[in-house]
Protein backbone atom coordinates (compact mmCIF):
# COMPACT_ATOMS: atom_id res chain seq x y z
CA UNK A 1 0.00 0.00 0.00
CA UNK A 2 2.93 2.75 0.91
CA UNK A 3 4.45 1.55 -2.62
CA UNK A 4 1.51 2.51 -4.43
CA UNK A 5 1.25 5.71 -2.36
CA UNK A 6 4.81 6.65 -3.47
CA UNK A 7 3.94 6.17 -7.09
CA UNK A 8 1.14 7.80 -6.63
CA UNK A 9 2.60 11.37 -5.27
CA UNK A 10 5.45 10.59 -7.74
CA UNK A 11 3.23 10.63 -10.65
CA UNK A 12 1.24 13.76 -9.36
CA UNK A 13 4.55 15.52 -8.47
CA UNK A 14 5.08 18.87 -10.89
CA UNK A 15 7.94 18.34 -13.70
CA UNK A 16 11.13 19.90 -12.59
CA UNK A 17 11.95 23.59 -13.51
CA UNK A 18 13.33 23.92 -16.54
CA UNK A 19 16.70 25.54 -16.74
CA UNK A 20 16.60 29.44 -17.65
CA UNK A 21 16.83 30.50 -21.40
CA UNK A 22 20.52 30.08 -22.56
CA UNK A 23 21.87 27.64 -19.27
CA UNK A 24 22.13 24.06 -19.56
CA UNK A 25 20.34 21.79 -17.27
CA UNK A 26 22.15 20.47 -14.58
CA UNK A 27 23.78 17.33 -15.23
CA UNK A 28 21.64 14.11 -14.60
CA UNK A 29 18.22 15.89 -14.85
CA UNK A 30 15.39 14.65 -17.02
CA UNK A 31 14.92 15.69 -20.24
CA UNK A 32 11.35 16.29 -21.69
CA UNK A 33 11.26 13.74 -24.84
CA UNK A 34 11.53 15.19 -28.33
CA UNK A 35 7.68 16.34 -30.07
CA UNK A 36 7.20 13.48 -32.44
CA UNK A 37 4.87 15.75 -33.95
CA UNK A 38 6.64 19.35 -33.72
CA UNK A 39 5.07 21.63 -36.25
CA UNK A 40 2.73 19.21 -37.41
CA UNK A 41 4.37 17.07 -39.76
CA UNK A 42 2.74 14.28 -39.71
CA UNK A 43 -0.89 16.35 -40.46
CA UNK A 44 0.78 17.95 -42.65
CA UNK A 45 2.11 14.47 -44.46
CA UNK A 46 -1.20 12.66 -44.05
CA UNK A 47 -3.03 15.41 -46.10
CA UNK A 48 -0.32 15.17 -48.92
CA UNK A 49 -0.88 11.30 -48.93
CA UNK A 50 -4.59 11.70 -49.04
CA UNK A 51 -4.34 14.04 -51.79
CA UNK A 52 -2.03 12.11 -53.58
CA UNK A 53 -4.58 8.96 -53.43
CA UNK A 54 -6.31 11.38 -55.89
CA UNK A 55 -3.98 11.86 -58.58
CA UNK A 56 -3.42 9.53 -61.34
CA UNK A 57 -0.95 7.19 -62.42
CA UNK A 58 1.30 9.51 -64.05
CA UNK A 59 1.23 11.98 -61.50
CA UNK A 60 5.16 13.07 -60.47
CA UNK A 61 8.53 13.19 -61.98
CA UNK A 62 9.87 10.49 -64.84
CA UNK A 63 13.00 10.17 -66.78
CA UNK A 64 13.36 8.71 -70.13
CA UNK A 65 16.07 7.10 -71.25
CA UNK A 66 17.83 5.38 -74.50
CA UNK A 67 18.58 1.88 -74.69
CA UNK A 68 22.15 2.09 -73.87
CA UNK A 69 21.24 3.55 -70.70
CA UNK A 70 21.48 7.87 -71.70
CA UNK A 71 19.41 10.03 -70.10
CA UNK A 72 17.53 12.32 -72.70
CA UNK A 73 14.84 13.54 -70.95
CA UNK A 74 13.18 14.60 -67.39
CA UNK A 75 9.34 14.73 -67.69
CA UNK A 76 6.74 15.94 -64.87
CA UNK A 77 3.14 15.37 -65.13
CA UNK A 78 0.29 16.28 -63.49
CA UNK A 79 -2.34 13.53 -63.19
CA UNK A 80 -5.53 14.43 -62.32
CA UNK A 81 -7.49 10.99 -62.80
CA UNK A 82 -10.00 12.52 -64.47
CA UNK A 83 -11.25 14.64 -61.74
CA UNK A 84 -11.53 18.66 -61.92
CA UNK A 85 -8.55 20.32 -60.95
CA UNK A 86 -8.13 24.22 -60.66
CA UNK A 87 -4.90 23.97 -60.75
CA UNK A 88 -4.83 22.87 -64.59
CA UNK A 89 -4.41 24.63 -67.72
CA UNK A 90 -7.92 23.75 -68.29
CA UNK A 91 -10.07 23.15 -65.27
CA UNK A 92 -13.38 22.12 -67.01
CA UNK A 93 -11.40 19.68 -68.84
CA UNK A 94 -9.35 17.27 -66.59
CA UNK A 95 -6.51 15.68 -68.77
CA UNK A 96 -2.66 14.69 -67.99
CA UNK A 97 -0.36 17.78 -68.65
CA UNK A 98 3.14 18.12 -68.57
CA UNK A 99 6.62 19.71 -69.03
CA UNK A 100 9.90 18.10 -70.60
CA UNK A 101 13.22 19.19 -69.94
CA UNK A 102 16.36 17.80 -72.21
CA UNK A 103 19.20 16.08 -70.57
CA UNK A 104 21.72 17.16 -72.35
CA UNK A 105 21.17 20.88 -72.66
CA UNK A 106 19.63 21.48 -68.77
CA UNK A 107 21.09 24.95 -69.42
CA UNK A 108 20.05 25.97 -72.51
CA UNK A 109 17.17 28.62 -72.70
CA UNK A 110 14.85 26.53 -75.01
CA UNK A 111 15.70 22.80 -73.85
CA UNK A 112 12.93 22.69 -71.20
CA UNK A 113 8.85 23.01 -72.72
CA UNK A 114 5.48 21.87 -72.51
CA UNK A 115 4.22 18.77 -73.69
CA UNK A 116 1.72 19.53 -76.95
CA UNK A 117 0.04 16.43 -76.14
CA UNK A 118 0.12 13.54 -74.08
CA UNK A 119 -2.62 10.93 -74.97
CA UNK A 120 -2.79 7.96 -72.64
CA UNK A 121 -5.27 5.39 -73.13
CA UNK A 122 -5.21 1.75 -71.38
CA UNK A 123 -1.72 0.60 -71.42
CA UNK A 124 -0.45 2.77 -74.29
CA UNK A 125 0.98 6.63 -73.66
CA UNK A 126 2.12 9.07 -76.77
CA UNK A 127 3.64 12.34 -76.00
CA UNK A 128 4.15 15.25 -78.85
CA UNK A 129 6.68 18.25 -78.07
CA UNK A 130 8.34 20.41 -79.76
CA UNK A 131 12.16 21.83 -79.02
CA UNK A 132 12.02 25.80 -78.93
CA UNK A 133 12.97 27.41 -82.34
CA UNK A 134 14.38 24.36 -84.03
CA UNK A 135 11.13 23.45 -84.02
CA UNK A 136 11.98 19.48 -84.06
CA UNK A 137 8.89 17.56 -83.06
CA UNK A 138 9.40 14.46 -80.74
CA UNK A 139 7.15 11.92 -80.55
CA UNK A 140 7.40 8.91 -78.07
CA UNK A 141 5.01 6.11 -78.07
CA UNK A 142 5.36 3.49 -75.12
CA UNK A 143 3.71 0.45 -73.65
CA UNK A 144 3.13 -0.20 -69.74
CA UNK A 145 5.12 -2.77 -68.08
CA UNK A 146 6.55 -3.72 -64.94
CA UNK A 147 6.33 -0.11 -63.55
CA UNK A 148 7.98 1.32 -66.41
CA UNK A 149 7.21 2.54 -70.01
CA UNK A 150 8.79 1.17 -73.07
CA UNK A 151 8.91 2.04 -76.90
CA UNK A 152 10.65 4.46 -79.29
CA UNK A 153 10.88 8.11 -79.60
CA UNK A 154 10.98 9.45 -83.34
CA UNK A 155 12.77 13.07 -84.05
CA UNK A 156 12.88 14.15 -87.41
CA UNK A 157 14.09 10.67 -89.19
CA UNK A 158 15.32 9.13 -86.78
CA UNK A 159 13.91 6.47 -84.46
CA UNK A 160 15.32 5.94 -80.91
CA UNK A 161 14.17 2.83 -78.46
CA UNK A 162 13.56 4.54 -75.02
CA UNK A 163 12.22 3.27 -71.70
CA UNK A 164 10.76 5.84 -69.25
CA UNK A 165 10.58 5.02 -65.63
CA UNK A 166 9.89 7.16 -62.06
CA UNK A 167 12.70 10.08 -61.61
Amino acid sequence: MIALLAALALAQAPPPAAAPEGEEPPPGASQPPPDPNAGGEAEVRAAFDAGQALRGPLEGAWRLNAADGELLYRFQFADPAGLLDPRAAGPDAPGVEGVWLDARRECALDGAGYIASIRARGGLLVLGFSEGRRLAAHTVQLKSGDGRWVGWMRAGRARLAVTMTRD
